[in-house]
């Protein structure tokens, strides 16, 4: 029997701690390994072009909700994906990414997801790599602390509305593509 995990975001975490610092594949292919060395199915959508946040984030959605039949995925499973995102024709961040995915996922209690990458930000010269988390409890709780998904990504302000809820994390060594994950737990 699959050992689903108590804390969904530490598995998360680690997925990509490690990983090949200028390999986004090499990256992917270790990260498919921990998740399969755990008995996991993995759902390797490989590296992706340069494609526009929302339309990215609404694309991994889909699959990630596809893959839940009747509220209750088949078996634990991990969505493995990498490659640049991009806001009004411009490059963006993991962050990004993740905060368009967890409003695309409307609170799915079974569905978890990490993105990290170099920070693409206006003072992020410097600015060490970025992980982020995000849960069924990401806009709740972002709302509670009147902190408005929508308005913030619109803003470009997704690095601060993860730090401001304590997801974001640092990962060394640092990718040079945004990497993602998405897992999707029996409960």
């Amino acid at each position: 029997m699959n050992d689903t995990p108590s804390a969904p975001r530490n598995f998360l975490r680690a997925l990509f701690t490690g990983a090949p610092p200028d390999d986004a594949a090499g990256a992917l292919r270790m990260a498919a390994a921990r998740a399969a060395a755990r008995g996991y199915v993995v759902l390797p959508l490989g590296l992706q072009p340069a494609t526009d946040t929302r339309e990215l984030a609404g694309l991994h959605a889909a699959i990630a909700l596809q893959s839940v039949r009747h509220g209750r995925p088949l078996a634990p499973t991990v969505i493995l994906s990498a490659g640049p995102v991009l806001r009004a024709g411009a490059p963006a961040g993991a962050a990004d990414f993740l905060l368009a995915l967890a409003l695309s996922l409307d609170e799915h209690a079974a569905i978890h997801a990490t993105a990290c990458g170099p920070a693409v930000t206006p003072d992020s010269a410097g600015a060490a790599l970025a992980g982020f988390l995000a849960g069924p409890d990401t806009v709740p709780r972002a709302l509670a602390h009147r902190l408005q998904p929508g308005g913030r990504l619109l803003a470009g302000e997704a690095p601060a509305f993860f730090a401001a809820l304590g997801d974001s994390y640092a990962l060394e060594p640092a990718p040079g593509e945004v990497l993602r994950a998405i897992f999707i737990a029996l409960d």
